[in-house]
């Protein structure tokens, strides 16, 4: 596939070390009064990316006459406006790429088994008797017992947000060729790195729209990028979308996004937006996408997507799922908490 030789870029703006937050107790308090935290924030739904808008067929073909795209990238960016996804087969597929997957894969799993505290690192999700939800350091996850931890890290579904900075081989993964080239042509700009999240099991996360877990501003200008960190079996609970789903609008009750986001809202609130998902996509076509190691997803921010079933609950589905925004477009600290993560 004809993906061309990325622009040069600088790093120095992307996200490093964040930390995530123990959910809120919000009974008792009113959905509506936590809404009206924050700043108001512009809501203008025209200033929308090039590939939101309706000439963005006409404006793809123009490039591509121009020199400007390859053929292969311009059919990618018209599945992007079509369906809200692509995927590059084999986007890295040589034996360094091969290599810093399986170094990648190695990562995830050592954390839990290491005697060196990662300061920063995070795990989201698990489930600890006696221990009160959010997010546990490392340091934390480290003074348990190791066969502990061991049990926990094979029989849970958890995740490390903000991984990047703890792997040089998932470091290496947000910087490939191809994920740089094709990120810079959805966003028209220089693709900024604004988390990084590592998985080693299907996460059967409900139906969900990226942009609701981010505060962007403008609105759009965010990419999901899945990379598969080896082949994906259907059983293991791939990624799976609705195609064309990118076309459902926000929930009209995140009256003031960025502020107001799966991130900020009252429990209450997301019980709503999940009803309204659900009945956005009656009808519409369910589709895991079992990739091969390697391969790379393109998400537009949009898209209703979730973690299909896992049939087989010990085979793992090593992933990283990366977030890409333009400079200056993540507002995570223009908003105010309390954070729900």
């Amino acid at each position: 596939m004809d993906i061309r030789s990325p622009e040069p870029y600088t790093f120095q703006s992307w996200v490093g070390k964040e930390r995530m937050y123990p959910p809120p107790q919000w009974y008792g308090s009113s959905p509506a009064l936590v809404a009206q935290r924050g700043r108001p924030w512009n809501q203008d739904r025209t200033d929308v990316p090039w590939l939101d808008r309706a000439d963005a067929s006409a404006q793809i073909d123009a490039r591509l006459a121009q020199g400007l795209i390859s053929g292969d990238e311009a059919r990618l960016l018209h599945r992007w406006v079509n369906d809200g996804y692509f995927v590059i087969e084999g986007a890295l597929s040589d034996a360094d790429d091969m290599e810093t997957l399986d170094r990648c894969r190695a990562d995830i799993d050592a954390f839990w088994t290491t005697d060196q505290v990662l300061e920063g690192l995070q795990v989201m999700s698990l489930h600890i008797q006696g221990r009160p939800p959010g997010p546990v350091d490392h340091a934390e996850l480290l003074s348990w017992p190791l066969e502990e931890r061991i049990r926990l890290r094979d029989s849970q579904i958890w995740r490390v947000h903000y991984y990047h900075p703890h792997s040089e081989a998932a470091l290496a993964v947000t910087k490939a060729d191809a994920i740089l080239r094709m990120t810079h042509l959805i966003l028209a700009d220089d693709p900024v790195l604004i988390n990084a999240i590592a998985f080693k099991w299907g996460s059967q996360v409900t139906l969900h729209q990226d942009l609701c877990s981010y505060h962007i501003h403008p609105a759009n200008r965010l990419v999901g990028v899945w990379v598969a960190a080896e082949d994906v079996d259907p059983d293991a609970g791939p990624l799976a979308v609705y195609p064309g789903s990118h076309r459902v609008p926000l929930w009209p009750g995140h009256t003031n996004y960025p502020q107001t986001n799966l991130r900020t809202c009252h429990v209450e609130t997301r019980y709503q937006e999940d009803e309204y998902l659900k009945k956005a996509v009656e009808g519409r076509e369910w589709k895991p996408l079992a990739i091969k190691k390697g391969d790379v997803i393109f998400q537009h921010p949009l898209q209703i997507h979730g973690g299909d079933k896992r049939r087989k609950p010990g085979k793992s589905r090593f992933s990283l799922v990366l977030h890409y925004s333009i400079p200056g477009g993540d507002k995570l600290h223009e908003v105010e908490g309390p954070f729900n993560w």
